[in-house]
């Protein structure tokens, strides 16, 4: 379903595998049906392949 995006979250990271996906997983779990989109900025991070697969899939 397309919904309009009201909030725009923006996450940096660099070399922080568990604490992003620990972030990403919160904001995901506070979504309330409004239009929410999380945007990560990667400064030069290598991300091993299981966080690159399951970022992929959200």
């Amino acid at each position: 379903m397309n919904r309009r995006i009201l909030v725009s979250v923006v996450v940096p990271t660099c070399n922080r595998e568990n604490v992003l996906r620990k972030t990403i997983e919160n904001l995901l779990s506070q979504d309330r049906g409004i239009g929410t989109e999380i945007i990560v900025i990667n400064d030069g991070a290598q991300f091993g392949q299981k966080l690159g697969e399951w970022l992929s899939g959200h």
